[in-house]
C-alpha cells in the first residue's frame, strides 16, 4: 500500500501527459489518503501554521459553494465549486506523504518529470519536422505534440521546470553518467526548444519569469545559465526558429508585435482578449460583492448588460454582394464571450467577486513575500532549493498580468496544488530546521 499511494503521487506528472482524467483519479485516490489520514495532519509538527493556510483554503472552498448557490445558474455553477475541495484533501495526502518518504519522492519525481520533458520534446521535434519539412505544412505557428488538440505543451514545461532544476540540483549522483552541469544545461536547452515550439505566448512568459527567479536566487544555475555553453546553445536555438521555424517566430515575435501597435495605438494586449476583461469587469460592477459565481461567464457573456462588442463585419455572399436576411444585412459582431476571461485576476473579480479577489490576494501576498525573503536569504540547503523552485512556479503562474487557464479548470489546478505540496513542506522543514 505505501509503495503504491507513493509510486501514485510520484507519476502525476508523467499522467498529466495523457490528460486530465489519470491524474485526476490520482489526485481524488491522494486526496482520499489524505482525509483518512487527517487525524495524522493534526499532529504534524507546524511552525508556519500550515493548517492555517490549508483552513483558508478551505474557506475558500466553502465561499465558492455560496456563490454557486446564489448564482443565476446554480446547477452549472455546481460544476466547479462543488468538488474543488478534492484538490485541497489532495495537498493533505500529498503532505503527509512527503513527511513520511520525501527522499523515495523526490527520486521518483525527478526521474518521471525528465522523461515527461522528454517525451514531450520528442514529440514537438516530430511534429516540427513532420509539419515543416514533409507535409510543408506552415501551420498556424502552434505545436502541441503529445498533447494533440490541446495547445498546452509549453504550459506543462513551463510550470513544472523550476522543479525539475531544483530536484536536479539536489540530486547526490550523476544521471544516466552525465555530470550535473551538463544534465541540467541539457534540460535548459530541452525546456526552452519545447516552449518555443509551443508558440505559446503566456508560457514563453511563464519560463522567463521563473528563469529569472532561479537566476537570481541559486548561484549555481547562474553561473551556468550565463555560462559560454549555455549562451552559445541560445543562439542557435534563436536562430534555427528565425530561419527554419518562421510560422512560430512570427507568431511569437512579429504577431506579437502586431497586436500591441494595432490601428496606430499601443495595446498591452489585443482588442479580442481586451474584450474578454472588459466583459468580465462588467459582470463586476453589476456583482460587486460575490460575483455571478463560479463557470457562469461563459454562461452570460453575451447578455445585454455584459457583452462588449470589439468589432463588427459585413457578410458577404460568393458573388461579393452583401448578405440579406428578411431585407437586413447580416453583420457577424466580435465580442468577449468565452469559458474564461483568460486572466485569473479578472475570472475571479468576476465569477467570487470582492470576497473571493480577498482570498486571491491573500494567496499571491504570502506566494511574493516568501519569494523576496528567499532571494535575500543565504541558506543554500536542499529545502531552500525547492522552497525556492516551487516559490519560482506559483509566483510565474500566478502573475496577475498574464493571461491564464480557467482557474476553475481540473488540469491546471492539479499544477497549482501539485506545486503547493512542495511549497508546504519545504517551508514547513526550513522553519522546524531555524527553530
Amino acid at each position: 500500500m505505501k509503495n503504491s499511494i507513493v509510486f501514485i503521487f510520484s507519476s502525476i506528472p508523467l499522467l498529466l501527459i495523457s490528460g486530465p482524467f489519470l491524474s485526476g483519479i490520482a489526485v481524488v485516490t491522494i486526496g482520499l489518503y489524505g482525509l483518512y489520514n487527517l487525524k495524522s495532519f493534526s499532529l504534524v509538527n507546524d511552525k508556519i501554521n500550515i493548517k492555517y493556510i490549508l483552513l483558508i483554503f478551505l474557506l475558500f472552498y466553502l465561499y465558492l459553494l455560496f456563490t454557486s448557490s446564489i448564482s443565476e445558474l446554480p446547477k452549472e455553477s455546481f460544476k466547479s465549486s462543488l468538488f474543488y475541495c478534492r484538490f485541497i484533501f489532495f495537498s493533505v495526502g500529498a503532505f503527509l506523504l512527503m513527511k513520511k518518504y520525501k527522499n523515495k519522492i523526490y527520486q521518483l519525481m525527478f526521474i518521471f518529470i525528465t522523461i515527461s520533458f522528454m517525451v514531450v520534446f520528442l514529440s514537438l521535434i516530430a511534429e516540427f519536422f513532420i509539419e515543416y519539412f514533409i507535409m510543408q505544412n506552415r501551420g498556424n505557428g502552434q505545436l502541441t505534440g503529445v498533447f494533440f488538440k490541446e495547445k498546452i505543451a509549453g504550459s506543462y514545461i513551463s510550470r513544472l521546470y523550476p522543479l525539475l532544476i531544483g530536484l536536479a540540483i539536489i540530486f547526490k549522483s550523476k544521471t544516466f553518467n552525465i555530470s550535473k552541469n551538463n544534465f541540467i544545461l541539457i534540460l535548459f536547452i530541452v525546456s526552452t526548444s519545447s516552449v518555443l515550439l509551443s508558440g505559446e505566448r503566456a508560457s514563453i512568459s511563464i519560463f522567463l519569469i521563473s528563469n529569472i527567479i532561479l537566476i537570481i536566487g541559486l548561484k549555481m544555475y547562474r553561473n551556468l545559465i550565463f555560462s559560454k555553453k549555455s549562451i552559445l546553445s541560445i543562439t542557435f536555438i534563436l536562430v534555427f526558429f528565425s530561419i527554419f521555424a518562421n510560422p512560430i517566430f512570427e507568431r511569437v515575435v512579429i504577431k506579437t508585435i502586431h497586436q500591441i501597435t494595432e490601428n496606430g495605438e499601443f495595446n498591452i494586449i489585443s482588442k479580442h482578449h481586451e474584450s474578454h476583461l472588459v466583459t468580465a469587469y462588467k459582470m463586476f460592477s453589476y456583482n460587486k460583492i460575490t460575483g455571478v459565481g463560479p463557470r457562469m461567464f461563459r454562461h452570460l457573456c453575451d447578455k445585454g448588460e455584459y457583452i462588449d462588442i470589439y468589432n463588427t463585419e459585413i457578410q458577404y455572399q460568393n458573388n461579393g454582394l452583401p448578405k440579406y436576411i428578411d431585407g437586413k444585412i447580416q453583420i457577424k459582431e466580435y465580442n468577449g464571450c468565452s469559458t474564461h476571461p483568460h486572466n485569473m485576476l479578472f475570472q475571479i473579480l468576476s465569477e467570487t467577486g470582492l470576497i473571493g479577489i480577498l482570498f486571491y490576494l491573500f494567496f499571491i501576498f504570502i506566494i511574493y513575500k516568501d519569494l523576496f525573503q528567499m532571494l535575500n536569504k543565504k541558506d543554500k540547503s536542499d529545502s531552500y532549493i525547492i522552497l525556492l523552485a516551487s516559490l519560482a512556479c506559483l509566483s510565474a503562474s500566478f502573475f496577475p498580468l498574464l493571461p491564464s487557464n480557467n482557474f476553475f479548470g481540473s488540469y491546471v489546478n492539479i499544477f497549482y496544488y501539485f506545486i503547493l505540496t512542495f511549497y508546504l513542506i519545504s517551508k514547513n522543514e526550513i522553519s522546524q530546521h531555524n527553530t
